[in-house]
């Protein structure tokens, strides 16, 4: 018999954790990522992207909802991460800087070029010496065999201080050198360079990848397949729920109780939207309601079989959430390893 995690409908912005337990808010910026760690002892946030104004504005409004109700964070981030210089991922990040304070800033050491990437470049001036990381394969060639085994983690990684339970951040990959066996399209794309983090509270955890894709994830089992840094509890599904963001050995390696989609309304019609590129993709979900090992009410949710096309509905039975079905999502972990999500909708 599944496991069940607990699920409520919760419109606003939920109390504080207080000196217990930990919060993944996952904020619905449309066709794009945002999400908020809450600790008891400090907040990092993981990609501040969209696709309109109006989703900057709701990733805006959600923030001050959040610091105005823990008034002992001084509107203070510990720790801002960006997993990649895709616009989707970066929109509101410079938005946000203007606004809160980040204690570290930490990406995926890819920061040249121009567009998106600027605002990544212009973070990691702002930020130096030992407040900003860059993680690539420079990173991990300093680390023995052993300990690239392990991740990598430093108080630039991991900037919380806690007492009692401590969450622990560690970053799995980030920038990769060109790969022999990729194409020249897979080296070249910013998805496969994805910086990915763990975050463990007790004996909850949570798995980030960006937009990691297929290259990028059959590359990340290779290195900690015989590990158990990816059996998670919560996955954080990898672009959206595309089609090349749920690779079965990812599945089989992470073997999640439950997974949240960020992605936007399937039935807004225009570019660059949900429907645009067919996220999340029917494939996907049947991969995840065989994948993910506790259940959520039996609802009737909207898939596509390809991009451009009209939804189809899809009935889901496994803890699997999506901010386009779901609007803003959270998903608190006690650390002795109870889940319970709020939605919005």
């Amino acid at each position: 018999m599944s496991l069940s995690v607990g699920i409520t409908v919760q419109a606003a912005v939920p109390a504080p954790v207080g000196s217990q337990g930990v919060a993944l808010h996952v904020i619905n910026v449309d066709q794009g990522a945002a999400a908020l760690f809450e600790t008891p002892c400090g907040t990092l946030l993981i990609d501040a992207g969209g696709r309109t104004d109006a989703d900057t504005n709701h990733l805006l409004d959600y923030l001050q909802s959040y610091f105005a109700a823990r008034q002992s964070l001084g509107g203070r981030f510990a720790g801002v991460y960006l997993t990649h210089p895709h616009i989707d991922h970066d929109l509101s990040m410079l938005k946000v800087d203007a606004v809160y304070d980040f204690g570290v800033f930490v990406d995926d050491g890819r920061i040249a070029g121009d567009g998106s990437k600027a605002i990544a470049k212009k973070l990691a001036s702002t930020y130096t010496g030992d407040r900003v990381r860059h993680v690539n394969e420079v990173t991990f060639s300093r680390l023995t065999a052993a300990q690239r085994k392990k991740g990598f983690t430093d108080k630039g990684i991991d900037p919380l201080v806690c007492e009692g339970i401590k969450p622990k951040v560690t970053a799995l990959s980030g920038g990769r050198d060109p790969q022999a066996g990729w194409s020249k399209d897979a080296n070249g794309n910013p998805n496969n360079h994805s910086l990915v983090l763990r975050i463990d509270y007790g004996v909850t955890s949570f798995l980030f990848l960006g937009d990691l894709q297929v290259e990028g994830q059959r590359d990340l089992v290779a290195r900690y397949g015989d590990t158990p840094l990816l059996d998670v509890d919560v996955l954080f599904l990898p672009h959206h729920g595309a089609e090349n963001g749920a690779t079965p050995q990812l599945l089989n390696a992470t073997t999640p109780k439950a997974v949240v989609i960020s992605a936007g309304d399937p039935l807004v019609e225009e570019d660059w939207t949900a429907w645009d590129h067919g996220h999340p993709r029917v494939a996907v979900l049947d991969r995840l309601q065989a994948a993910v090992n506790t259940s959520r009410p039996s609802v009737g949710k909207l898939g596509f079989t390809a991009q451009n096309t009209k939804p189809v509905s899809y009935t889901v039975t496994k803890a699997i959430y999506s901010t386009g079905w779901d609007g803003d999502i959270v998903v608190h972990a006690d650390g002795a390893g109870a889940l319970t999500v709020s939605t919005e909708k």
